[in-house]
């Protein structure tokens, strides 16, 4: 297809290329076609967290922040069942609660100089301890992306031709065993590091946790953003409220633990 012609003041022809989305956001705007089906509505709380910041810093190797909320978040949402739950429409519309919980956690990486963000999922997070966690997100930031599985099943979704690209999708988001494994049951997402905030964002999961920047005194602004079909937004309050004590003591004494 050629591109538009426009015509300048002078009536010069002005050509406006057409950029394709590449393999990798192709696959990006699949998984966003799924997430706008689900009404995600925002709980936010702000945490005062100086008892975990200074136990982190008092640490010599410093644990990286989404190794401390996902395990945290994975702790409460076995004290919560509601936060290991998924809606499914198929084959009638219902709601599946998962034994355990399965973290995606988003993880920025490049391909031939394009920025892009995969999920490196984390099966039963509660059951690893905080170093084990952040060693996982520390490779996923650093390896040899040929070597990923997360990686690998991206791609080959995102090189797939349409339409079997959305149907593989589809398939996996309405599978509940595939959900759990290719998506995880609740995801984490920030932009916390470059000093910024999301407020608000599109995703297929049931439950996503997202924090801002830390101030200077300890505190921080952490959401929840959930799938309002499954649970309401006084429980998901009482949540953010159990997370902080949470993070302010089962998460600081295991920091505190000697080796």
């Amino acid at each position: 297809m050629e591109p538009p012609l426009w015509n300048d003041e002078a009536g010069a022809a002005i050509v406006i290329p057409m950029i394709r989305p590449s393999k990798i956001r192709r696959a990006t705007i699949g998984v966003l076609r799924l997430g706008a089906q689900v009404p995600m509505i925002t709980v936010q709380r702000r945490m005062s967290l100086k008892r975990l910041v200074a136990a982190r810093e008092a640490q010599g190797d410093r644990l990286s922040w989404p190794a401390i909320f996902v395990k945290a978040y994975a702790l409460l949402a076995q004290e919560l069942p509601v936060l290991r739950q998924a809606y499914f429409r198929y084959p009638i519309p219902h709601i599946h609660q998962y034994p355990f919980s399965d973290a995606a956690i988003a993880v920025e990486r490049a391909i031939a100089g394009e920025a892009f963000v995969y999920p490196l999922i984390v099966h039963n997070p509660e059951g690893y301890k905080l170093a084990e966690i952040a060693e996982m997100v520390r490779r996923a930031r650093t390896d040899d992306l040929t070597t990923s599985d997360h990686v690998r099943n991206a791609y080959r979704i995102a090189s797939l031709p349409w339409p079997l690209r959305p149907l593989a999708l589809w398939i996996g988001h309405n599978v509940t065993s595939y959900r759990r494994h290719y998506f995880g049951t609740f995801g984490l997402t920030t932009v916390a590091s470059e000093g910024s905030e999301l407020l608000n964002l599109v995703s297929p999961l049931a439950t996503v946790l997202n924090y801002g920047p830390f101030g200077s005194d300890g505190a921080i602004d952490v959401r929840i953003m959930f799938d309002h079909r499954i649970v309401d937004a006084a429980p998901i309050a009482r949540a953010l409220v159990r997370l902080e004590e949470v993070l302010n003591g089962a998460i600081v004494d295991e920091i505190n633990r000697p080796a």
